[in-house]
């Protein structure tokens, strides 16, 4: 009664909801054991190791069976305990993966006479679930400063008093400025199922929703909207846009074909878009401007010949038809929608304090989102210290503006092109904004080409013109010049009076709200940044954001390299734009070059350009170099990554053999395996070519290049050392790429920044000055196509080439730390973003008639967005756009998990056909991994019913007996997938397939101490269910999924880890071993794991002794003898590996690194201060031609439903 009583109770529902927690279920022994770990803060020095050639032996005193597990289903004496099977002379490199305590039992254990776990939740079920922070109440206290939070940004440091959220389950709070009005969840919710992307449609704020009339206004009826909606969702149709069509439209409930007749459909997208296919009026804050260069006449004045003053309306070159859109009344649309429910407009400063630490500890600062960011909150400070409008008292709150551009092309052949440039809003969480389906990334206004002919033509024309060539100084500065005449016409003057004075707006969540815009970012790839900061490309100073030398660039990660990153940052003083006025009158009035020596004498000692920035001299306290940060994907893995791994195979090609050691190259990293859903996808025949290569490639190929390169240099301590670079490398980008970081995690990605700083110079050095290399016959190609493309001739044959530090991209690495520190995360602002947003005018270019594209461009973008806004207030009214349709008929969504994201697994339902334990026996007589099958099951599942901690329990041999399974028979399935909690507090899953080459799982160690591995892991070699039952505990049929699998075993004789920079290495048991093959739950698999080859230990057949190959998965060349552990396949897997990640409570292991290296260690590589290899000026840092693949939504690329 009393629990009807609380279900139906609204105060008692509403005291429950103001609670914050996070969803969890009763743990389940190992799973959920937490202790305290030391904190990861720096790497320490490189252990040495074995060359590959001889197979690694056991310890001493210890016989390879020796170094076994034992079976689940121990043939030991009642009074035998696990001690004495395990006991040997050394510590044991592992032990049973399922054993997690020893049982000691007497000779007849007491049976529970009723159903064990009768009242708790399954064990499947047993998982930290991902929900967000709570606001605090209306009674919550502002808590005064205790003294134990770390020391915050100057903006936070003048917050006297800070409202607390109550701290949740993951040891996470909030602290906020000021009391919020509406408190949106930062994380995504589980309902949707995506990771990390969130359909924000699906999230409502607090205005009353439509009538469905006005919610598909102008359409007539319901089924002419789901119609025009599935027309214009896709223009590329497919088969599954087909049974999209044929159930979701045709066969949806409301849908009549009659209401289709007569609707002018034509007529209708008109109206959508509101006349966007005119050229003299647009809809939606759209208008088409005219710009006017100022061209350079080039005409200078002399005295003795008093030549007369060129008029200026001659110089004038118009360019009409420029499409751009009024970024206020965008806010005003924007934040107005239903689907901005989810936006912030209170900051609050997002702070974690571990779950298992004292009262004592300390909290971190968590980075995160940009409306978390101090940035964000400094800008929300000084906002409310202004004086409010006269007559006004709404609450006033930021709108975090993050512009964006990029050049995309249009066309496969042919120059069509087309360079947006986009904005976001920092405001909107990033799991919705970095979704393309969400449509947060709006485009604003269109760049032009230069019209490089036209042009020259009119210089020409010009008195006094010259012809000038295509490459002249002159249209490099045109096209600045056009770039920010275009940039003027989106911030103008409107925008700047809603700078200072604010929009007045009806927020999604209800609230009636003044809103200022505010610059945050400008996302950009490195020429674009050069462009829109107005600075020299590759000049004397080729940083946007600060005014370091080009002969300190090598230099990163050094002392001095960093006080000039920290103490010298480019501002936007007035002297610079009174230098920047000067030079135009040089230009225009006094007919100077743009090049010349007068114009260089007022600008060139910081790099600067005789172009006004259309962002300056418009607001004195807004400063345009603090919106250019560093960028991973172009940066790092387009840049110093590709750079190093060009080096790489420069030197291979060097070696005598080296064209046997490239073909060995690229065997290997076509022989790794993909993993994930998309994280490590399968690469080219021939990497090492670099040519036509997206950039996900270039990062898949660094979480593999460790064990690929090694032992293919032939010189033992350079081997060495690369592994320790490539180690290095791989986990300072995966530290790059982190979703959530912590002062813990940054300060450690500081200490590595350094470390990888010196080994990129130590590296530059050694391989200088052992391996002289040429260029690649890529590179050499490419050079002579580049002459030839000027009218020059130059000798194909392969020039010397060395490595070059002295690039911005290599410099760029110093400013990831202070970047994530004040603004959030690298995938808040990464160009794969950009990347992602010109899908879209692609896709609307091949529905244009191809002239005039652009406005029809953005029709098209119209039309799509209204349609998505229709969909969103849809949604609001409850009504599904989704058909109901017979069960068996039902088609998953490729973009949603497998099954029920809440559940630890996925496995497929129904039954199937079925295999009997006759028929195993006789089809796999030979086979080691089905040897004794049904005992090991039937010891298996009895330790599973009985509710034991371990399945290596031992109970009385009678009680096994009593174990029935349903027609002695198994029903196998092919496919499980494996959910989880991510370090950043989102749920994820790992498909892993019998079928596939996605076999590998990770289990939780259960060895205490700081010995043994943190995980166990194991190869599927087969997924099924059985149907068992037992007198006393389970009188009916009980299902019961089980996973069949081959163990690893750890190598304990090498040195792995973060102490030693390297990755954990791993071997099959020998099938001799009584424990090569077992049965784990599938309930207590982490998630999967991603295994690499050790390629150069080579293949062995004695690991696996039996005539067939069969479903132990041995290649019929034989198992490789080791594996290494890919660590850094994702940035969760790599957080797996600290104590650090947020989301892993109650997921850790007990310990992470058999040493801590909290105390840092003799660094081997010496801090190089100057380099003295050769520079190659033109190394990488010219444009590299790269096929981006857009950011996509998360696609399931196997099905699990049978």
């Amino acid at each position: 009664m009393l629990k009807r009583h609380q279900n139906d109770c609204n105060e008692y529902n509403a005291t429950l909801n103001a609670v914050p927690h996070v969803q969890s279920t009763p743990p389940m022994s190992a799973w959920h054991r937490v202790v305290n770990l030391p904190v990861f803060s720096k790497l320490g020095r490189a252990r040495k190791r074995k060359r590959p050639g001889t197979p690694r032996s056991p310890p001493p005193g210890v016989s390879d069976d020796d170094m076994s597990l034992d079976p689940p289903f121990s043939t030991a004496t009642d009074d035998q305990t696990m001690d004495d099977l395990f006991r040997t002379t050394e510590r044991q490199p592992a032990v049973l993966p399922e054993q997690e305590m020893e049982v000691q039992t007497p000779d007849e254990p007491p049976l529970r006479s009723r159903r064990p776990n009768r009242g708790k939740l399954p064990a499947r079920y047993a998982d930290m679930l991902p929900l967000g922070t709570a606001a605090p109440s209306d009674t919550d206290d502002l808590e005064p400063d205790d003294g134990l939070r770390p020391p915050l940004s100057s903006a936070a440091r003048r917050i006297r008093k800070t409202l607390r959220s109550a701290r949740n389950a993951l040891g996470l709070s909030r602290l906020y400025v000021d009391r919020p009005c509406a408190v949106p969840n930062e994380f995504a919710p589980l309902s949707d199922g995506t990771h990390p992307l969130v359909n924000g449609a699906a999230q409502t704020g607090s205005m009353s929703p439509p009538s469905l009339e006005e919610a598909i206004a102008p359409y007539p009826n319901f089924s002419s909207f789901l119609f025009n909606d599935w027309f214009w969702r896709r223009r590329q149709k497919s088969r599954e846009d087909r049974r999209d069509l044929q159930r979701n439209v045709l066969h949806h409930p409301d849908f009549k074909s009659d209401d289709l007749r007569g609707v002018n459909f034509d007529s209708i997208d008109r109206k959508i878009a509101s006349d966007g296919v005119s050229h003299s009026s647009l809809g939606h804050g759209w208008r088409s401007s005219t710009v006017h260069l100022r061209v350079p006449h080039g005409l200078k004045r002399k005295k003795s010949s008093r030549q007369r003053v060129i008029d200026p309306e001659l110089c004038i070159y118009d360019i009409h038809g420029i499409l751009n859109r009024s970024i206020p009344k965008l806010i005003e649309e924007v934040f107005s929608k239903p689907s901005a429910a989810n936006f912030h407009y209170t900051p609050y400063e997002l702070v974690w304090k571990r779950p298992d630490s004292d009262n004592a500890a300390l909290e971190e600062n968590v980075y995160f989102e940009v409306f978390n960011s101090p940035a964000f909150i400094e800008e929300h400070e000084a906002l409310q210290s202004l004086p409010p409008e006269p007559g006004c008292d709404l609450p006033r709150a930021v709108a975090a503006f993050m512009g964006m551009s990029d050049a995309g092309h249009l066309t496969d052949t042919g120059g069509a092109s087309i360079h947006p440039f986009n904005g976001m809003f920092g405001n909107q969480p990033k799991a919705e904004r970095i979704k393309p389906s969400n449509r947060a990334v709006y485009p604003i206004a269109y760049f032009r080409s230069l019209p490089i002919n036209d042009l020259r033509d009119f210089i020409s024309d010009m008195p006094g013109g010259k012809a000038r060539k295509k490459d002249h100084p002159i249209f490099t500065h045109l096209r600045r010049e056009l770039m920010h005449e275009v940039l003027g016409l989106v911030f103008d003057d409107e925008f700047w009076y809603a700078y200072d004075h604010g929009i007045v707006v009806n927020c999604a969540d209800g609230v009636r709200r003044r809103l200022y815009p505010r610059l945050f970012v400008y996302i950009a790839d490195y020429p674009e940044k050069c462009n829109a900061a107005t600075i020299r490309d590759q000049g004397d100073f080729p940083c946007p954001g600060d005014l370091t030398p080009d002969n300190m660039l090598d230099q990163m990660g050094t002392a001095p390299a960093r006080s000039l990153v920290r103490d010298s940052p480019r501002i936007d003083t007035p002297a610079r734009r009174k230098s920047v006025r000067n030079a135009q009158k040089l230009i225009h009035n006094k007919g100077y070059a743009v090049n010349s020596k007068k114009v260089d004498a007022l600008l060139k000692a910081e790099s600067y350009t005789p172009t006004q920035n259309a962002l300056s001299d418009r607001h004195e306290r807004y400063n345009v170099f603090s919106m250019f940060l560093p960028d991973p994907l172009h940066e790092i893995g387009g840049g110093t990554w590709l750079a190093t791994l060009r080096h790489l195979i420069r030197i291979l090609q060097s070696l005598p053999d080296g064209d046997a050691r490239i073909i060995e190259l690229n065997k290997r990293f076509r022989d790794v395996s993909p993993f994930g859903r998309d994280s490590v996808r399968q690469l080219s025949d021939h990497i090492t070519d670099l040519t036509q290569m997206r950039i996900h490639e270039y990062e898949t190929i660094l979480k593999d290049a460790g064990p690929c390169f090694e032992a293919l240099f032939p010189d033992a301590d350079f081997d060495a050392f690369v592994q320790t670079l490539l180690f290095t490398f791989a986990f300072w980008h995966s530290s790059a790429k982190l979703a959530m970081h912590t002062d813990s995690s940054l300060r450690r990605m500081d200490q590595c920044t350094q470390d990888l700083g010196n080994m990129m110079r130590y590296f530059q050095i050694t391989s200088a000055e052992r391996y002289p290399t040429l260029e690649t016959e890529a590179e050499a190609a490419k050079r002579v196509r580049q002459a030839q493309a000027r009218g020059k001739t130059v000798s194909g044959a392969r020039k010397p080439k060395f490595f070059n530090l002295a690039t911005y991209k290599f410099h760029s690495m110093d400013h990831y730390v202070p970047g994530i520190t004040r603004i959030g995360t690298t995938d808040n602002y990464t160009t794969a973003i950009c990347e992602a947003s010109l899908q879209e005018p692609n896709d609307d270019y091949q529905r244009t008639s191809k002239r005039d594209f652009e406005i029809q461009v953005i029709g098209n973008a119209i039309r799509k967005q209204v349609h998505f806004d229709m969909r969103t207030k849809l949604a609001r009214l409850g009504v599904s756009l989704k058909a109901v349709v017979a069960k068996k008929d039902k088609q998953r969504d490729p973009n949603s998990f497998t099954g029920e994201p809440t559940l630890r697994y996925h496995i497929a339902k129904r039954d199937g056909a079925r295999e009997t334990f006759r028929d195993l026996r006789s089809l796999h007589a030979l086979d080691p991994a089905f040897r004794d099958f049904s005992e090991k099951l039937r010891h298996h599942c009895l330790a599973r019913l009985a509710g034991l901690p371990s399945t290596n329990a031992q109970l009385p041999s009678k009680e096994y007996s009593l174990v029935k399974f349903d027609r002695d028979s198994i029903w196998p399935h092919s496919r499980i997938a494996f959910n989880y909690t991510t370090y950043d507090v989102r749920r994820a899953q790992d498909p892993v397939g019998t079928t596939t080459k996605k076999r590998d799982i990770m289990i939780l160690s259960p060895e205490h101490g700081d010995s043994g591995p943190p995980y166990y892991y194991a190869r599927v070699l087969g997924v099924f269910h059985v149907k068992v039952r037992h007198p006393t505990l389970s009188r009916k049929y009980e299902r019961m999924d089980v996973l069949h699998v081959r163990w690893f075993r750890t190598d304990p004789t090498f040195e792995a880890g973060w102490a030693a920079r390297r990755l954990d290495c791993i071997e099959f048991l020998p099938s001799s071993n009584s424990c090569a093959f077992g049965f784990v739950d599938p309930a207590r698999v982490v998630r999967g794991v991603h295994l690499i080859p050790a390629f150069a230990h080579g293949r062995t057949s004695t690991l696996l002794r039996s005539p067939v190959a069969s479903v132990a998965g041995r290649p019929q060349d034989g198992d490789w003898r080791y594996y290494y552990v890919a660590r850094f396949a994702d940035c969760d897997m790599m957080m797996r590996y600290t104590d650090l990640g947020i989301g892993h409570h109650g997921a850790r292991p007990n310990h992470i690194d058999p040493k801590p290296i909290n105390m840092r260690e003799p660094d081997p590589f010496p801090e190089i201060t100057h380099s003295t290899a050769a520079e190659d000026d033109d190394e990488w840092e010219d444009e590299i031609e790269i096929i981006q693949e857009p950011v996509l939504e998360t696609i399931q690329e196997e099905e699990v439903e049978e």
